[in-house]
């Protein structure tokens, strides 16, 4: 089952994100004042094509010049932006970590941006884990989304996870998540059917993905066509990538790069499913995705082709404001993916099933997670 085609570029079709946010250009611009005022920043204007630098020991010039052109042929089809908007990030990217990094590494940073904007995504998936880090942080900085944005930071997100869990612990505390799931579920019996409509992508995100070891960007694609039932038995159809991290080529087309697969789901859940399918968004303030996957979109926002990362993430972030009492509470849409391997080795998965329900190409990558294991418990 694929869904119809709705344009001549079918799913290529791409709404370039032209500008920053208003909140990440003023903090950008705030904390470049304050290095400006210190001495740090020598003269010039936070719109200058050039900053001078200093650390007491050296003078350096960071230059935000581009190769427009090899943007274009480059990065622009895996970042999804503009050749602007791609420029303004980086700026701000770098105004933002002024007190983070050394002028030094800031240098570093801005020519990794610099080499980027020329590489298509499988070169740049062959830079080291350091420098697809700050990737990683510029692609999560970005306004709005894409498909292939949000595929990319899936991929970068599982890379960093693998690479840097010795170093930095990904997952919070166990006992955040099961905060969190308590927290979660009163609020549903309780809330409003207005609150259920912003959150309800939020609830079943944590909901299947929890258990079913979903990436982000397949769970956002879930199709509108997405229930069936066959006797006493409830299914759920979800898009399941056919590219291997870092090993792929992309066609740019959810047709191709997507294939559908169907999982038996309990009947609380195909109800709760069928009740968003019908809802009526006539006065709503919401959309019916153009690309026609199952969760509405906002009609003030400028990309409305289907929930993105972006705005997926915004969402959980409100959710924790409001049943958590904390914006910045430790959870983040990645993490169910790695809660759910783990929930299947701790049940008795071999590394087969995990290897296939992960969608990993061998059983090395999931038994990745068996030597994670002792340390997230």
């Amino acid at each position: 089952m694929l869904l119809k085609e709705i344009s001549k570029e079918g799913y290529s079709r791409v709404q370039m994100i032209t500008r920053l946010d208003e909140e990440t250009i003023k903090t950008a611009r705030a904390n470049y004042a304050q290095f400006r005022i210190k001495g740090v920043i020598h003269g010039g204007v936070y719109d200058d094509d050039e900053w001078q630098l200093s650390d007491d020991l050296r003078n350096s010039t960071i230059s935000f010049e581009i190769d427009e052109p090899a943007y274009r042929k480059g990065a622009e089809r895996w970042a999804e932006c503009t050749y602007e908007c791609y420029r303004d990030s980086v700026k701000a990217y770098i105004a933002l970590n002024l007190g983070i990094y050394a002028r030094a590494t800031l240098m570093i940073i801005m020519n990794l941006f610099r080499k980027a904007a020329s590489m298509d995504y499988e070169t740049m998936m062959e830079l080291d884990e350091d420098e697809k880090t700050h990737i990683l942080n510029l692609l999560k900085l970005l306004p709005g989304g894409g498909i292939i944005r949000d595929s990319v930071i899936d991929d970068l997100e599982e890379f960093c996870y693998k690479k840097h869990y010795s170093d930095t612990r990904t997952l919070a505390d166990f006992k955040y998540y099961l905060r969190f799931d308590k927290a979660i579920r009163e609020y549903w019996r309780n809330c409003s059917d207005e609150d259920k409509i912003f959150y309800f992508p939020i609830y079943m995100w944590w909901d299947v993905t929890s258990i079913l070891p979903l990436r982000v960007t397949e769970f956002l694609l879930t199709p509108y066509d997405c229930l069936n039932k066959d006797g006493e038995k409830y299914y759920l159809t979800i898009r399941r990538t056919k590219l291997k991290k870092g090993k792929r080529k992309l066609s740019y087309k959810v047709a191709y790069d997507y294939e559908l697969y169907r999982y038996e789901i309990p009947g609380r859940l195909y109800r709760e499913i069928s009740w968003y399918q019908h809802i009526d968004v006539n006065d709503t303030g919401y959309s019916r995705p153009a690309l026609g996957t199952l969760f509405l979109t906002s009609n003030n926002v400028r990309c409305s082709d289907y929930l993105t990362y972006g705005h997926a993430r915004k969402r959980l972030r409100s959710l924790c404001e409001e049943i958590m009492g904390d914006a910045n509470y430790p959870i983040h849409l990645g993490d169910t993916r790695h809660l759910a391997m783990i929930n299947l080795i701790l049940s008795g998965g071999s590394p087969v099933i995990c290897r296939e329900l992960a969608g990993h190409e061998n059983i090395s990558a999931s038994a990745h997670y068996y030597s994670n294991l002792s340390g997230i418990v």
